[in-house]
């Protein structure tokens, strides 16, 4: 204990002394002061210790940072260290022996996102240089689905895409839909051809996919995925066979290796008030709540399901929507406006409309809003909304051309007459009758670029010439804000055969 000590053996006359630290405590070093001393004619009581508690650093690397751009890193929520470059870095205040650290990103370098492995620890007996920090550009990813394989891409800074490693094969014929989970470590493919979903692991510091094989989706054709926030159950839309008599959502939980394990059974049939011929496309999850867009194939009409996910991720049917006569709907978009309101907004492929509902904050029900139905150019494709919720974007495509359309924050209702711009038809497109079809809408993780898949269309069908047009947005206060306007480095990017859907992530 702290206090006076005393060596019971005394020195002699004349003698001397040498005090030293046998046994150092447990996470503590301790320290004499005057502990030597000769011709000793007095007792000594000044041979004093001191002990402290040890500490250690905490410090890794940094590597994938843009030259231009500087990340802030915590430990424990606090002692921010910001680093300007890929190299080593040390935290200015060291940890206690036997307590733990945490690092994490504080403030993100702009377009790019950093990592963390190794980044926390308990116990701490000795000074720590594991943490590693990988900063990557957003990527984006296209499925290729007549030469069934991906095209993946970094986003740069002005937004330009850079098309990195080879593509990869989905392991399936006629891929459709691309879905990235919100934690950006996994992606999964609809295989619309084969049945299946082939699954991929996202390097963390390249962003390029590598195969964790396929699962079955229990119907024979699969069309969209949905995951849940929590990265915890996907969801996917099955059009079992042509008429949509059994159409159904196989529903899986998410593995943290990323695969797939059938929840169940694993499938929930459509129901849509016992209606058949109802063909499932795209699904989407929100909070508790899942929603399934719906085309019927014998009258065009469209629908949408409401489901709610129980406590194992099982889904339970609710309620079906109409959408309206003839309407096919193919997509349904979801945001929010300030005060908590939630607003749907679905496409109607076959009526060249969008209709709005706006959603119960505690059911999750849909209900349509009188006299908001918007016209838009001819079959519309499924909309994507601006990551500020301030504007929505949806592909018209026979007429090759892109909706620009402003979201009102007080009602959430979409705007008449939206503005369009042109995907460039015929851009780079060689052949008879060559057009390009625009499909599916993705915007960077930062809100700043649009980016639109559009299948080339020939007499011989094989999609060359496919491309994604690239757009920035404009962040200008004013009545252009929200319009796009054509990437200056270039309006366009190839893509493999038959690009069917693209999506992005950070």
């Amino acid at each position: 204990a702290n206090g006076a000590y005393t060596f019971s053996t005394p020195v002699n006359f004349n003698g001397s002394y040498a005090v030293t630290v046998n046994a150092q405590p447990t996470g503590q070093t301790c320290t004499v002061a005057n502990a030597t001393g000769s011709n000793v004619a007095a007792n000594v009581v000044n041979a004093n210790i001191t002990c402290s508690t040890n500490t250690y650093t905490i410090s890794g690397t940094v590597s994938g940072l843009v030259s231009t751009q500087q990340v802030t890193l915590n430990n424990n929520s606090a002692n921010p260290t910001t680093v300007n470059a890929d190299g080593t870095f040390t935290f200015s205040t060291p940890v206690a022996y036997n307590t733990s650290y945490a690092v994490t990103v504080g403030t993100q370098p702009t377009g790019e996102t950093c990592r963390m492995t190794g980044g926390s620890g308990s116990n701490v007996t000795a000074n720590v240089s594991s943490v590693v920090v990988t900063c990557r550009l957003a990527l984006a990813y296209v499925v290729n689905s007549t030469d069934g394989n991906i095209a993946q891409f970094t986003i740069g800074l002005d937004g330009a895409l850079t098309e990195i490693g080879t593509r990869i094969t989905t392991g399936g014929t006629n891929p459709n839909v691309v879905t990235v989970d919100p934690a950006g470590r996994f992606a999964y493919v609809t295989n619309h051809g084969s049945g299946n979903i082939a699954q991929f692991a996202i390097d963390p510091a390249t962003g390029l996919l590598s195969s964790l094989g396929l699962v079955s989706s229990g119907g024979p054709t699969p069309y969209s995925v949905a995951i849940d926030a929590n990265s915890q159950y996907a969801y996917v839309t099955n059009q079992d066979d042509p008429s949509g008599a059994s159409s159904s959502v196989a529903q899986f939980t998410i593995g943290a290796d990323g695969t797939l394990t059938a929840i169940g059974s694993g499938l929930v049939t459509l129901l849509n008030g016992g209606a058949t011929n109802v063909v499932p496309y795209q699904i989407t999850v929100d909070g508790q709540h899942v929603y399934v867009a719906n085309r019927n194939t014998d009258t065009g009409n469209g629908s949408i399901s409401q489901f709610d996910i129980g406590g194992t991720g099982a889904l339970t049917w609710v309620a079906d929507v109409s959408t309206g006569a003839g309407s096919g709907s193919l997509g349904i978009a979801i945001k929010s406006i300030p005060g908590g309101s939630k607003f749907a907004y679905v496409d109607n492929f076959d009526v060249n409309t969008v209709s709005q509902f706006s959603i119960n904050a505690t059911t999750g029900a849909l209900t349509a809003i009188p006299g908001n139905t918007q016209a838009t150019g001819i079959h519309p494709y499924p909309i994507t909304i601006s990551a500020d919720g301030q504007f929505a974007y949806w592909a018209n495509k026979a007429d090759s051309e892109i909706a620009q359309c402003s979201i009102s924050q007080v009602d959430g209702s979409l705007r008449t007459g939206c503005g369009v711009n042109t995907t460039g038809t015929g851009n780079g497109v060689t052949g008879p009758g060559a057009e390009l079809h625009p499909q599916y809408v993705a915007i960077d993780p930062f809100g700043s670029y649009v980016y639109v898949v559009n299948f080339a269309s020939f007499s011989g069908g094989d999609g060359q010439g496919s491309t994604v047009t690239q757009y920035s947005i404009d962040k200008t206060a004013g009545p252009t804000y929200g319009n796009l306007t054509p990437l200056v480095s270039s309006i366009t990017v190839p893509t493999g055969l038959g690009p069917f859907s693209i999506t992005t992530t950070r």
